[in-house]
């Protein structure tokens, strides 16, 4: 397990930018997502790699509501869609 958690999530000295293996993997994943994506996830100094392809996936999900709080709403046809309970 030590061998691989070196491998994985270690740093490459071999690399200028000193990104792990799974750092660089997710660098790149982000570089595909759209222009609009990466205009709205700015990456901040200390912030890695890792984090910042985690909010990507928060972007791209869709908003959801688990738990409604009243009693004239519910849900709609999806969790992200709420409506009167009148309606």
């Amino acid at each position: 397990v030590s061998l691989t958690c070196k491998t994985l999530g270690g740093k490459r000295a071999s690399d200028g930018d000193g990104l792990s293996l799974v750092e660089e993997a997710v660098r790149r994943l982000f570089e595909c997502a759209s222009e609009w994506e990466r205009s709205c996830l700015r990456k901040n100094p200390g912030e890695g790699w890792i984090e910042l392809f985690r909010h990507l996936m928060m972007l791209r999900s869709k908003l959801t509501f688990d738990q409604l709080v009243g009693s004239n709403i519910k849900h709609g046809e999806e969790r992200s869609i709420i409506r009167a309970a009148g309606q």
